[in-house]
């Protein structure tokens, strides 16, 4: 893929504080709807994935001693209907990258670049690997002990939601 801007975000980011050795709950969610992704989503030739890469607060990003977690790309329809009016329905669709089951086992203050590849197969083999876009979370705690009111914001809360009711994700308590 050519170097173009990608509209990529993170939709629900790492809690503020986390407990050491559990996992990151809820999980942390990238989506794009960039056209090209979706179309390389869907073409047998092609593997998106998306690499969250840790890095503590005071370690370079150039270092390549940290911890990642690999999540493949899982397309989500969403239904953009608003007040009954058939004028204004329609559906977006979406490549969403759910990174679920992620523990850290140090104590710290860190962030997560999460990074988007494409992978593109052909003749019986890999040929040809592309970093598209990246993005960081903000930071934060690796705790003994994280705290109980850190809970997901009420967006962060309806997109979990749509992705639980499209069976993309399964909810631990939160």
């Amino acid at each position: 893929m050519s170097s173009r801007r990608v509209d990529f975000e993170i939709v629900v980011q790492p809690p503020q504080t986390v407990t050491i050795c559990s996992s990151i709950e809820p999980p942390v969610v990238a989506r794009t709807r960039d056209r090209r992704l979706l179309e390389a989503a869907s073409n047998q030739g092609n593997h998106v994935f998306a690499v969250a890469v840790l890095y503590a607060s005071n370690m370079d990003p150039g270092d390549g001693t940290n911890i990642s977690w690999s999540a493949s790309a899982a397309p989500y329809t969403e239904n953009t209907s608003s007040s009954g009016s058939s004028s204004s329905s329609g559906r977006r669709r979406w490549l969403y990258f759910i990174f679920s089951g992620m523990t850290i086992n140090t104590l710290g203050v860190f962030s997560l670049q999460i990074v988007v590849h494409v992978l593109r197969y052909s003749h019986n083999e890999w040929d040809q690997a592309d970093q598209v876009v990246s993005a960081n979370t903000r930071h934060f705690t690796v705790l003994t002990q994280a705290s109980s009111a850190d809970r997901p914001s009420s967006s962060e809360r309806r997109i979990l939601r749509q992705l639980e009711a499209a069976q993309l994700y399964i909810r631990d308590a939160y």
